[in-house]
């Protein structure tokens, strides 16, 4: 999670506050995640006051957010923040590991077990 974002990856254009950030990536070479089709590259406007974004990874280096006017037009609780205002995070590793229990612990992901 964090570091720079990737030289050919594109973060969709848009006017929110504080931007779309670049969140990390997400690496199919990580035999747990081998599933995805390819890397994700994660992102999201987490300064502003939104439930849900919708976004395209039909081209995973230059994904198209689907509800753009919505994100455009919402409000933020960072009055200062531009729209081309930017943080990077330090970049932090971590690995994915097999259960079958919902343990409280950070984050899930992959495919349900039922599938």
């Amino acid at each position: 999670m964090g570091g720079n974002t990737p030289e050919n990856f594109i973060i969709p254009s848009n006017d929110c506050p504080g931007s779309i950030q670049y969140i990390g990536k997400i690496s199919k070479s990580d035999n747990k995640m081998a599933w995805l089709p390819f890397d994700i590259n994660l992102i999201y406007p987490i300064f502003l006051d939104i439930d849900k974004v919708w976004v395209d990874y039909s081209n995973p280096n230059q994904p198209l957010v689907i509800n753009k006017e919505e994100i455009d037009t919402t409000s933020t609780a960072y009055k200062s923040l531009k729209k081309d205002s930017f943080i990077k995070y330090n970049t932090t590793h971590f690995r994915m590991d097999y259960t079958k229990e919902f343990p409280y612990v950070f984050g899930h992901d992959g495919i349900p077990e039922w599938i």
